[in-house]
């Protein structure tokens, strides 16, 4: 995953939490049913964080190119190139979204640290004598946060209360302990680090709370007097001193859960409205997950891919240590040759399995382009990036298509972050398959084994998807160029 990539799948997740919780707002926390709007709040979060991570690929061939913006614009960019040489590079936006996950991630490991050491500052109290009632440990201290609690432990100042108000508080906090309660505290607070910016996950945080005090609230009545425990926490809810990660007796507006307390309990049947909750899952799922495979008309004619993974055999290629260059370009061919299938292009391979073909046998095949993949290696470690090949050739309609396709190709591999990619193509002499191949042919040297920087890129499965995305977004483009064209 990109640094992009990883910004939008954060958006996807405040977006998909927004959806569930306007649910919540509208309807669902105005029911009783404090357990399941519980797991409710838990489950939106979760499933927030899971939905932008599912991808379904559709097989329909009947999409307008035009209303997928990303491949519209990259048509019209190669529409309109002019003859002279590409040498501008822009990376204002790569370098915006590099400056934005640094100061993320800055920010999200201080909440980080800060999240650790308040909860070490809680185990750190939890060590303190402890006086065992019905599974509780009650732990008496006069200062710091107290008269709240924290798993089954429980921290009270005994100047505060009296021996029957105590009771109605160990009941209460028993609650908490017994419905793991401070498990949710803690997930809130892996939430509210990494999507700290979010306004919406503060409101989760709140929203959660308020439900888990009132089902201790709605519990602890059933066995205390619900008078005298209201009287306690309105003598309570001035005390605003509490830890992040406990459950204070007397937190959160004392009018809401006294409302609540005493508030008529929702019928069984009102239960049934927690289904409106698929819809939205469902909605999300095809918002954000569905991908539409082909970028181009049914009624068009095919298109085909030649796909040569370089070296096989007894052939390796380039190597560093075990890696070698013919497992790389063959694992990354069929990655690519997955994502443009799947994307409406045909692809033919030369080998799909560890052999060694002939140049001219892997020149035969006959498509509309071909992309012979292959690693570099050189003695000057510092050597490194991605270079684009092509031949020398008199033919005026091949020289147009190698252009033309090493433009596209430019444009996304130059948006990689992570690796370089040399400027335009290079045209290089006594190439067999480059300058003979039957199809228009380019070669991609996908990085220097030799280089650390390099191997670490090529080697890294989330950066082979990434360059695989590129290529195929690549070929996508170049043909819509080529159907705009004619």
């Amino acid at each position: 995953m990109g640094q992009i990539d990883f910004l939008i799948y954060l958006a996807g997740v405040s977006l998909s939490s927004f959806a569930f919780f306007i649910l919540y707002v509208l309807i669902l926390k105005h029911l009783t049913f404090f357990k399941i709007n519980r797991i409710y709040l838990l489950s939106a979060l979760l499933f927030s964080f899971a939905i932008p991570c599912i991808k379904i690929d559709t097989d329909h061939r009947v999409i307008d190119v035009h209303n997928d913006p990303e491949i519209y614009h990259q048509i019209e960019h190669l529409s309109t190139l002019s003859s002279q040489p590409f040498i501008g590079n822009d990376q204002t936006s790569l370098s915006l979204a590099g400056i934005i996950i640094y100061i993320y991630i800055f920010i999200t490991a201080a909440l980080f640290c800060k999240g650790v050491h308040g909860l070490f500052q809680i185990v750190k109290h939890t060590k303190k004598k402890a006086v065992e009632v019905r599974g509780l440990k009650v732990i008496y201290k006069h200062s710091g946060f107290v008269n709240c609690s924290f798993f089954n432990y429980v921290f009270i100042n005994p100047a505060s209360f009296n021996v029957e108000e105590i009771k109605m508080l160990l009941q209460h906090e028993h609650v908490h302990a017994k419905q793991w309660h401070s498990a949710d505290k803690i997930f809130l607070l892996f939430c509210k680090t990494i999507l700290w910016f979010n306004p919406l996950i503060y409101w989760y945080d709140t929203a959660l709370e308020q439900a888990h005090e009132f089902e201790a609230d709605a519990i602890t009545s059933k066995t205390e007097d619900p008078e005298s425990y209201a009287r306690l926490l309105i003598r309570m809810g001035s005390d605003k001193k509490s830890h992040i990660l406990t459950h204070h007796f007397g937190k959160h507006p004392v009018k809401a859960r006294i409302l609540m307390l005493f508030a008529a309990r929702s019928k069984a049947v009102s239960a049934t409205v927690y289904l409106l909750a698929i819809p939205v899952f469902i909605g999300l799922i095809l918002v954000f997950s569905v991908k539409l495979a082909a970028a181009y008309p049914s009624s068009g004619p095919v298109f085909t891919l030649i796909l040569d993974a370089g070296h096989g055999g007894s052939d390796e290629g380039a190597a560093a240590g075990d890696i070698t260059e013919k497992e790389l370009s063959l694992g990354l061919v069929k990655q690519i040759q997955s994502l443009a299938e799947a994307k409406g292009i045909s692809v033919i391979s030369t080998r799909n399995d560890d052999s060694n073909l002939s140049l001219k046998n892997r020149g035969l095949a006959r498509g509309d382009i071909m992309l012979s993949v292959h690693y570099n290696t050189s003695d000057n470690r510092n050597k490194s990036g991605i270079e684009i090949l092509s031949g020398i050739s008199a033919n005026s309609s091949r020289r147009s298509v190698i252009k033309n396709l090493s433009l596209a190709l430019y444009q996304q591999l130059s948006l990689l972050d992570g690796i370089a990619t040399e400027n335009l193509s290079r045209e290089v002499t006594g190439s067999y398959l480059l300058d003979k191949s039957v199809s228009p042919a380019i070669m991609l040297e996908l990085g220097y084994l030799s280089n650390t920087n390099d191997r670490q890129f090529i080697t890294s499965p989330a950066h082979q998807n990434e360059l695989s995305e590129a290529i195929v977004n690549s070929v996508l483009a170049y043909r819509e160029a080529q159907i705009q064209h004619k």
